[in-house]
């Protein structure tokens, strides 16, 4: 019973030690600082489809991954909504959610007074960009690369945005 109980711990812990590096390693695969994201198509709540690069307009953009359904979600309204206040023109936000239905978004938009660019896509880009968990946070600078990846609005993201849009703001005077 001893040996049949020690070989199921080691089994189990392989399994997970398993999972864990492929989670991962899909993740460092696809989303890698300082390269380019991957663009793809959206929908915006007035239904236009368009693209994601479109939506950046050349400058500093935060872009959340994230869904009605998640509460740690919700609770980084209130921080991206200050930052769309902060930073205005300097700082484009854009919360995309995938796997739900544009009616479903907006209804949730409208009632949880998100003050940012929110956009609908197929779940199959969040996977193709190994996107396993939300919130997921991607700071990118005005070339579309990828500067930072982060998991809520923190102090660290805070001074990345900060730096960033003084350097683009430096370069266009």
């Amino acid at each position: 019973m001893i040996k049949y109980f020690q070989k199921s711990c080691f089994l189990l812990a392989v399994l997970l030690l398993l999972s864990v590096i492929t989670s991962c390693a899909k993740l460092n695969h696809k989303v890698v600082l300082k390269k380019r994201i991957p663009d793809f198509d959206v929908v915006q709540m007035s239904g236009t489809h368009t693209n994601l690069a479109s939506l950046s307009k050349g400058q500093a953009t935060l872009v959340v991954f994230w869904a009605t359904w998640c509460s740690r979600c919700r609770e980084e309204i209130p921080h991206l909504n200050e930052l769309t206040t902060y930073y205005d023109s300097a700082l484009t936000v854009i919360a995309v959610s995938a796997g739900e239905p544009l009616q479903t978004v907006k209804a949730h938009v409208s009632g949880l007074g998100i003050q940012y660019l929110v956009v609908v896509t197929q779940l199959s880009n969040f996977t193709s960009l190994g996107i396993d968990s939300i919130p997921k946070l991607l700071l990118l600078d005005t070339k579309g690369r990828i500067q930072q990846i982060e998991n809520s609005v923190n102090k660290s993201l805070q001074g990345s945005i900060r730096q960033l849009v003084a350097e683009n703001n430096s370069l266009e005077n």
